[in-house]
C-alpha cells in the first residue's frame, strides 16, 4: 500500500493550478537466473507537481533459503526519474563502499521512490535540482517521464565484484500533464 504524505516545495514548473489527476497504476518487471525485480508506480498520468508514488522489490527466486548479494552501502536497489521530451536528468548516486545484503527466499526487498544524484553550480538547470533534492517527494514538471528500478549486485562471491554480476532494470513511461 502506497501512503501520501504532506507537501513541502515543489521544484519549479512542478506545480499546477488543475486538480489533481486519477490515473491508472503502471508497472515493470524484469527476470534474470534466481532474481526479480518489480517496479509500480501508482499511476501512468500525474499533474504537475502531484507527488508520485512508487514502489520497487527484489526478489529472490532460487531454491536456496537465502542468497548473500554483495553492493553499494548506499544499496542494491533503487528507484529513478529522467525526463524523456526534455533535459531534465537528475542521474543516481552511490557509494564505493562494499556491503553484504542477505535474501530470503521469496521475501521481496522493497524501496520505495528516492532521490539521488549531484549536479554542479554552474549547471543551466542547477535551481530546479537544488529544489528538486530538497523537496522530500517526487514532484515532476509536465512531460514524458521515464520512471525506473534499477537492481545492481554481486551474487556468488565473498565480496563485491568477486561473483556474478547481476544487472536489473525495470522501466516505465509516465505523463506528467500541466
Amino acid at each position: 500500500m502506497m501512503e501520501r504524505l504532506t507537501f513541502a516545495v515543489a521544484p519549479p514548473g512542478a506545480n499546477s493550478e488543475n486538480p489533481p489527476i486519477e490515473a491508472p497504476s503502471i508497472s515493470m518487471r524484469d527476470t534474470t537466473g534466481d532474481f526479480r525485480l518489480d517496479l509500480v508506480v501508482e499511476q501512468d498520468r500525474y499533474r504537475a507537481g502531484q507527488p508520485i508514488q512508487a514502489n520497487a522489490t527484489l526478489t529472490y527466486l532460487g531454491s536456496a533459503p537465502s542468497v548473500t548479494l554483495w553492493g553499494s552501502g548506499t544499496g542494491i536497489l533503487g528507484i529513478g526519474a529522467r525526463q524523456l521530451d526534455g533535459p531534465i536528468d537528475p542521474g543516481g548516486a552511490s557509494t564505493t563502499d562494499c556491503v553484504a545484503y542477505e535474501l530470503t527466499a521469496n521475501e521481496p526487498m522493497r524501496v520505495e521512490a528516492g532521490k539521488s544524484g549531484g549536479f554542479s553550480a554552474d549547471d543551466p538547470l542547477a535551481d530546479f535540482y537544488e529544489a528538486y533534492f530538497a523537496d522530500p517527494l517526487l514532484r515532476l514538471p509536465a512531460g514524458l517521464w521515464q520512471i525506473s528500478a534499477g537492481a545492481g549486485f554481486s551474487v556468488g562471491g565473498d565480496d563485491c565484484g568477486a561473483g556474478e554480476s547481476v544487472s536489473l532494470t525495470a522501466p516505465v513511461e509516465i505523463s506528467i500533464e500541466p
